[in-house]
């Protein structure tokens, strides 16, 4: 719930400041040019023309460039194929912004050296791209990279291209390389472009997470002029967020329930009335969350539930259960974040004092207490894939029934994907609970899995689906009990505007149990309400 406001918000962020940053990551680009003659080193002069080769050298690291040239074409005029001198010529055109006779110089060493041609296809890929012939420049760098020279400024070079000619697909698959670079500077691009494609496409909590990586890096470049620009425009993107906020909803929902249960001490299956009864739900809750810009964000928030039946002999199954939590979590924004959360949970159940006196008045009582603390890692597999992973202790008193009191070990893991498809957005979970109850009866041991998929059709319809495998064992159990529970769910969400929404939800569950007369059972649930959100 808090992370989606951050997401809303994301996907309208602007774009521009990356076309003014990419004139300043050229010349950076520039810099790092793995050109063979970047300085160039004196030959031993051996002969006429090593010795005016050893000259021109010493020009051009005097910086005196047309003194270089001068003596570099007298040179190719006794010996035209001098390879050293043609480098250095083409090297000393380029920096001197002559493009069209370096072009000349460059084509020629093609032709000399087409063994070792990775370095001049680089340099005729950066000076086409400085021409603005795009189409060139990028056969160039894909030359560049098949013969493995300057791989990872090739990419840049060709992700900046795919990203002006609007393919952006094309151009995460290049800066993806790039953030793989060893070299910070670089890294530090590929995660700024990362966000703004991230942005364009609509993800806007990836983008947000991208944009944050690059001005971390930027921070550990004090010294670069591009980090600066970097950082500051990064400062430009993430300011909406950099400030605390608010976060509510409210749903209220009518419901059919075929075999309406007791709210279940942890993942196992629950007593159920064998009772069918309409019920009303209302739920909702409330929080407020610190900025996710910063290296530590903390989350505290409040959830209710108040379900209240409508058949008379149900009414023992009335609750109100009430769930605080508070979250931390270090570099949220980042591809890998860990953090704490501390959960609790009070629930009201609406019974007499004496069950068996069908006198005494029914009001709300203390049912179960408990609370639930433990750390969780969250992980980008991929811009496209998110892996959680949580464990937690469990202590729960139970004031219906002590024999389920105690304490209990969990661990979740979850991945959930998006694709191109907005039909296709699947996710999985894993989970293990150990309960260690005080009633023998009620100890054991559960493992589960889960698939889900959400559907996003047009103009705010979203319809999600999973299915759900619960295997729970009960060692200690009289009748050595075991149980299969298995659910499937259908969920529709249809957005009036961004506050309003239209609920709808199918719910169908069969426990299998080896204590068949008292824990087999079907149960099923059908519901649809409103819903509002701030």
């Amino acid at each position: 719930m808090t992370f989606t406001k951050c997401v809303i918000q994301d996907t309208r962020q602007d774009t521009r400041p990356a076309k003014r940053l990419i004139a300043a990551f050229l010349i950076f680009v520039g810099v790092l040019q793995q050109v063979p003659s970047a300085r160039a080193v004196e030959a031993h002069p051996g002969s006429a023309a090593e010795s005016l080769y050893s000259e021109a050298v010493l020009a051009y690291n005097r910086k005196q460039s047309q003194e270089a040239v001068k003596i570099l074409d007298g040179l190719l005029k006794t010996v035209p194929d001098h390879l050293g001198a043609l480098e250095l010529m083409a090297l000393t055109l380029k920096e001197a912004g002559n493009d069209l006779k370096a072009l000349e110089v460059y084509e020629r060493l093609l032709l000399l050296k087409p063994d070792q041609a990775g370095p001049y296809h680089f340099e005729l890929g950066v000076i086409r791209h400085r021409q603005k012939k795009t189409a060139q420049a990028a056969e160039h760098f894909q030359k560049a990279l098949a013969l493995e020279f300057n791989a990872d400024a090739s990419h840049l070079f060709l992700g900046l291209i795919r990203f002006e000619a609007g393919n952006l697909n094309a151009a995460e698959k290049h800066f993806s390389e790039v953030r793989k670079s060893g070299s910070k500077e670089l890294k530090m691009v590929g995660h700024y472009y990362g966000g703004m494609i991230q942005f364009k496409n609509g993800q806007g909590a990836t983008g947000t997470a991208e944009i944050g990586e690059a001005r971390a890096l930027a921070r550990e470049l004090p010294d670069s002029k591009m980090a600066s620009d970097i950082a500051a425009s990064s400062d430009k993107i993430l300011a909406p967020f950099n400030v605390p906020q608010w976060f509510s909803s409210l749903n209220f929902l009518g419901q059919y329930d075929s075999n309406i249960s007791l709210i279940p001490s942890g993942t196992a299956s629950a007593q159920v009335s064998r009772m069918a009864t309409p019920n009303v739900i209302l739920s909702g809750g409330g929080g407020r969350m610190s900025s996710p810009v910063g290296s530590v964000q903390w989350v505290g928030s409040y959830r209710f539930n108040f379900n209240k039946t409508l058949n008379a002999e149900a009414k023992s199954y009335d609750f109100f259960s009430q769930t605080p939590a508070l979250y931390f979590t270090y570099k949220p924004l980042g591809r890998t974040s860990l953090g704490m959360k501390i959960e609790g949970n009070v629930a009201f159940q609406n019974r007499s004092e004496n069950p068996s006196d069908p006198d005494m008045p029914y009001q709300f009582r203390p049912y179960s207490m408990g609370a639930d603390i433990g750390p969780f890692l969250r992980h980008g597999l991929s811009d496209n894939w998110q892996l959680q992973f949580e464990i937690g202790g469990r202590t729960q008193k139970n004031f219906s029934d002590t024999n389920l009191s105690g304490k209990a070990l969990t661990a979740r893991l979850s991945a959930k994907g998006s694709t191109r498809s907005p039909l296709l957005n699947p996710g999985f979970t894993a989970s293990f609970e150990k309960n260690q109850a005080t009633g023998n009866e009620e100890k054991y041991q559960s493992m589960g899995a889960g698939v889900s998929n959400q559907l996003r059709f047009a103009a705010g319809d979203t319809l999600s689906a999973s299915a759900d495998l619960l295997l729970s064992n009960y060692p200690e159990s009289s009748m050595l009990r075991s149980d299969t529970n298995l659910v499937g769910r259908l969920s529709y969400i249809h957005r009036f505007n961004a506050k309003w929404s239209l609920l709808g939800d199918l719910t169908y569950v069969k426990n299998t149990s080896t204590d068949a007369e008292l824990n087999s059972y079907d149960r099923m649930t059908a519901g649809v309400g409103i819903g509002w959100t701030l």
